[in-house]
């Protein structure tokens, strides 16, 4: 492309035959993709973008003299066969990024060949770019897969299209395209719900409010969401986002160059990515008239609440956003009544992505998506299974800014061990392939299925935002009693105050339930809570910040402190654990304890973050003992050698003796051979505390090789030291170095279970001072919030339990009501 481009402003041949070379390998009728049926060494979605770039660059070249008719024919041929594929291949009805990205690029290869007849088969045919169109985007804008970086590219690949097939007198950047009424996504809906695999849902919720869809509504979707930076909050499998170019440069200029619409000139404004294809030499100032408003989006499931502080600097201005509508399918996300994004002073607390472990790894639909990765009230340490939701309040006025959102969803373990990918694989091969072993489970649910659902549970979520903090108020109703859960992952734990605070116990995991998402967060300190309480968190940006193991950009440097005020229930359980992220530590390898030569223990896993390896062995009469470890090839190291990380540790290793003593090797004089010795004894290999599966092992011996080719080993001569039991434990630290900024998975409970569940808790985003002085709550539906300028605020929640719900602030200051505000409204 690059190349292509170079020539077509230069008309420099060199570049032109630098095209031609690729060219002529590609189009090989024994080396090239004649052959191998396959262009990129990626999935088939990116075959579609590749092929995208190959049809461009040779029309660009296509006169410029150096292929041969021979090669032109050569040429052809090979778009005719990634053709021919994809024409058999969106008969299925499927609508998704994927298949656009391939029509995409069958239809780019259709016009460079000059095949009117391919090109308007792929742009308007049965499961071409149209159909999708009308299929797969929702009515409020939104491609279906409610995600930031997918509807960009979505949009991106349709302002291309529209372009091209400009000059055959074919204009669709205005045409109305009729939408069908069904909810199911696929264009050959035939009335009968789609198989629901992994707990993914393929609907569109949120309604209609027009009987239409156009390429425009793409570009006009995201643009009230976006803040005075130009950043998009993440949705669904996405981190916080500019609309800049995806793929193609900038998008945003090309639908300027159609649309004039002076919203898309602050997004091009801020777009680093300057296309000089498509830009504009020139363009007027202008300020978004969305940029300081509320807004939300029905079916994608987006509502956006921002501070209407007077006389403050927009950086000051709090944004919240709370998440319904459709699930998103295999992008989606278990997460409705979710606070989905806390934004202030150009920082971001939290996205959909802050712990990502890739698609290939069974993490992925186990634990990332699901709902104890998210800030909601979860129950039953279950996933929230997708079903419509309905937004019950929306309120844009002074003091607070308001929204109410209803679902009523069953609860469910996720599906066990993740996503299958492979229908003949099992789940030992994909723990096999990610280094990462699980725990075994007697009677475990099939592979990928949910199990063990609960009765359907009423759950709403009023959010409101004041100048100052946002206030939430909870309300969940099961038919039986259930342990509810208000979740919040933020980064920078700093400590807990309250009325009364007790330090109850410290346990290895959230939950050792090897079916519930839960058990991934460890390291997890659980207290007693009684009256009020506040946690306080502090995240970094810019210099001194640690964001190894999260997900997140376009943040602006500096502090972004949050407090989390629990005002109900008074009486509670609080637990802090670590939230899972991933650090890269996945490393398979292989043990033996031996005995005067002879292997008494011995085994193979994937060490991370939740497995490990126990052992006792008899020493009666033993002369010598030796532990041997040995790292393991991972799955990518078989095709792409490179070294893995090390982190191994026998976290105890200890001899008993008769007398009944214990003697920790890191006490004894142990001869070591091949191993990488670090920060020496209790540290791990940055210097920071050693934990395994969530436990802190002081005395922890560090034991990955120096050459993983070859044991690692420790000896111990065992004479006159009348030992009689070797007791020893395995694992990986997964968390290395300073764990000061690791993110925490902060949850408050109700001292018992209960069929109703009520909550009412402040969050205020802060830089430098609080301006909370209190806060205290008269029953479940009323708070009073005092602040250090002398107002006192008093918020109540009213009708939760029905559909007409309000909320009232009466600000008082000195005794004196200023200010009685009333919320209502949809």
């Amino acid at each position: 492309m690059s190349a292509a481009y170079a020539y077509a402003l230069t008309e420099d041949i060199k570049y032109a035959e630098k095209v031609a070379t690729f060219l002529r390998y590609f189009i090989d009728d024994e080396i090239g993709y004649p052959k191998k049926k396959k262009g990129c060494s990626q999935s088939y979605v990116q075959e579609g973008h590749f092929f995208q770039h190959l049809a461009i660059p040779y029309d660009i070249i296509h006169q410029a003299g150096v292929l041969t008719p021979e090669e032109h024919k050569g040429i052809e041929k090979t778009f005719r066969i990634y053709m021919d594929i994809l024409d058999k291949h969106i008969h299925q009805g499927h609508i998704s990024n994927w298949l656009l990205s391939e029509i995409t690029g069958a239809f780019y290869c259709a016009l460079a060949i000059q095949d009117i007849e391919r090109a308007l088969r792929f742009a308007f045919g049965m499961g071409g770019s149209i159909h999708h169109l009308k299929y797969g985007l929702f009515n409020d804008g939104w491609w279906h897969e409610c995600s930031v970086g997918y509807n960009t590219w979505v949009s991106s690949m349709y302002i291309h299209t529209a372009h091209a097939l400009l000059p055959f007198g074919i204009n669709i950047l205005h045409t109305h395209f009729p939408i069908p009424f069904n909810d199911e996504v696929n264009s050959t809906y035939n009335g009968e719900d789609a198989k629901v695999r992994f707990g993914m849902y393929n609907k569109k919720w949120g309604g209609n409010r027009k009987n239409y869809v156009c390429i425009k509504d793409m570009f006009d979707a995201t643009i009230p969401f976006l803040d005075y930076r130009g950043v998009m909050f993440g949705i669904s499998d996405s981190d916080e986002r500019k609309l800049e170019g995806v793929h193609f440069g900038s998008t945003f200029d090309l639908a300027y160059r159609y649309y004039k619409d002076p919203e898309y000139i602050p997004v091009i404004h801020q777009n680093v990515n300057v296309d000089p294809i498509f830009g504009h030499a020139e363009l007027p100032e202008y300020r978004s008239s969305y940029v300081k408003n509320n807004a939300y989006a029905d079916n994608v499931g987006i509502a956006m609440l921002r501070s209407q502080t007077e006389n403050r600097e927009q950086k000051d201005q709090i944004q919240a956003v709370i998440r319904y509508g459709s699930h998103g399918y295999a992008h989606g996300h278990f997460d409705r009544t979710e606070v989905l994004s806390i934004m202030r002073y150009g920082r971001s607390f939290f996205n959909p992505e802050h712990v990502w472990w890739g698609y290939p790894h069974f993490m992925y639909k186990f634990y990332v998506q699901n709902s104890m990765t998210k800030n909601m009230v979860v129950v039953d340490e279950k996933m929230q299974v997708p079903s419509d939701s309905k937004r019950l309040l929306f309120y844009s006025g002074k003091a607070i800014q308001a929204v109410a959102i209803e679902t009523n969803s069953k609860w469910s373990y996720p599906p066990y061990g993740g996503m299958i990918y492979n229908e003949t694989e099992t789940l030992e091969e994909r723990s096999k392939m990610n280094a990462s072993s699980l725990p075994e489970v007697q009677a475990a649910p099939p592979y990928g299925e949910l199990s063990d659902f609960t009765e359907p549970i009423t759950q709403k979520r009023v959010m409101g935002v004041t100048d100052d903090y946002l206030v939430l108020f909870d309300y969940l109703k099961g038919e039986t009693e259930h342990q509810y859960d208000s979740l919040f992952q933020i980064k920078g734990f700093k400590g807990i105050k309250t009325d009364t605070l007790g330090e109850w116990k410290h346990t290895s995991q959230f939950t050792e339930n090897p079916l519930s998402d839960a058990q991934f967060i460890t390291d997890c300190q659980w207290y007693e809570a009684a009256g009020t309480s506040v946690a306080s968190f502090e995240t970094i940006f810019g210099e001194g910040e640690d964001m190894r193991g999260t997900r997140t950009a376009h943040n602006t440097p500096g502090l972004l402190k949050m407090d989390v005020h629990t005002a109900w229930p008074k009486q509670s359980i609080q637990i802090v654990g670590r939230t899972a992220e991933d650090h890269g530590y996945t490393i398979p390898l292989e043990y033996q304890v031996e005995v005067d030569g002879k292997v008494k223990a011995e085994g193979e896993f994937g060490a991370w973050l939740l497995s490990e390896r126990k052992c006792e062995i008899d020493l009666q009469g033993a002369r010598a003992l030796t532990l041997r470890v040995k790292n393991k090839p991972t799955y990518n190291e078989q095709k792409y050698p490179q070294k893995t990380k090390q982190g191994l540790f026998w976290g105890e290793a200890y001899v008993i003796t008769a007398d009944g003593r214990l003697k920790n090797f890191c006490d004894l004089d142990v001869v070591y051979e091949n191993i990488d010795r670090g920060f020496g004894i209790g540290k791990d290999y940055e210097g920071g505390r050693v934990t395994i599966v969530g436990n802190e092992y002081p005395a922890a011996i560090p034991t990955s090789p120096v050459d993983h080719d070859k044991f690692g080993t420790l000896t111990l001569d065992l004479s006159g030291m009348n030992a009689v039991r070797f007791v020893g434990l395995i694992g990986a630290d997964a968390f290395p170095g300073d764990e000061a900024q690791r993110r925490k998975t902060y949850a408050v409970r109700p001292k018992t279970k209960d069929k109703i569940g009520r909550y009412i808790t402040i969050v205020e985003p802060f830089e430098t001072e609080s301006m909370i002085v209190s806060v205290q709550a008269a029953d479940a539906n009323t708070v009073e919030v005092i602040l250090k300028d002398g107002r006192t605020q008093i918020i109540s929640v009213n009708q939760i339990e029905h559909d007409e719900i309000t909320v009232n602030i009466m600000e008082y200051k000195n005794g004196i009501l200023i200010h009685n505000e009333l919320a209502c409204g949809r």
